[in-house]
């Protein structure tokens, strides 16, 4: 098993607080033209997801730690590709992209596949920010595509190689947080101890109309905070923060 690092721990507990909401769907939209063929390109992707670690993996709280665990693979026979022979309403399109992932029980990507007109389509891939990154994303869509045009194609590195490279950047980021978090936190204190209301002192005689509320979950140990701002207080708060930002 492997723990998540802090940063993955970070979307899995907002995905907590409310696993309805769809922030962290990353979307990629292809418009292809060509012969495609969607049963190729489900086994394609089928061997793709298959042989990536985290794409074929659901978070688990075990032990009071937080880990990733792997699903069984899939067969080249499923249907994990959604291939759709018309054009959807933009409604139809925009529910695809919106719908959650369930961090413990889905797989964490999604397909699909819409047939324009002959030699037209359009390839929509949903994917949740927890597994990877805006910078990792273009290179992990360059091997998709490999995957489709070579039926031969592997991963470089297998899947015991990817859950020891794994265990090692978990090890890197959390010396990094260890060694420097004082420093950092030395830095901003010296930016920011002279910063005029960086503190949001203005906040302590807040209006009427400005309110907080905070609502604990029972489900889990997180609190929520809601609020409302008055329009000029909003306006000196993101003044701020595009300053120190």
């Amino acid at each position: 098993m492997i723990k998540l690092n802090s940063f993955q721990k970070t979307f899995y507990f907002e995905w907590l607080q409310d696993n309805s909401k769809a922030d962290y769907n990353l979307v990629i939209d292809m418009d292809l033209h060509g012969e495609i063929s969607p049963e190729r390109l489900n086994r394609a992707i089928t061997r793709f997801v298959n042989e990536h670690l985290l794409y074929n993996s659901n978070v688990r709280y075990i032990n009071g730690d937080y880990y990733w665990i792997s699903r069984s693979c899939l067969n080249e026979k499923e249907n994990i590709l959604k291939y759709i022979d018309f054009l959807p309403s933009k409604k139809e399109l925009f529910s695809f992209v919106k719908e959650p992932f369930d961090l413990e029980s889905d797989r964490l990507s999604r397909y699909y596949l819409v047939r324009i007109s002959e030699s037209h389509y359009r390839f929509i891939n949903v994917v949740s920010h927890i597994i990877v990154d805006g910078l990792s994303a273009e290179s992990v869509y360059k091997n998709l595509a490999c995957y489709y045009n070579d039926a031969e194609f592997r991963s470089e590195y297998s899947l015991e190689e990817q859950a020891e490279m794994i265990i090692k950047l978990n090890a890197k980021l959390s010396l990094i947080q260890e060694n420097y978090k004082a420093s950092m936190n030395n830095f901003w204190q010296r930016q920011l101890c002279n910063s005029t209301g960086i503190d949001l002192k203005f906040l302590k005689n807040q209006s009427q109309q400005s309110k907080l509320e905070i609502h604990s979950r029972k489900l889990n140990p997180i609190s929520e905070f809601y609020f409302s701002i008055v329009d000029e207080e909003w306006n000196l708060v993101k003044e701020i923060s595009s300053k120190y930002k």
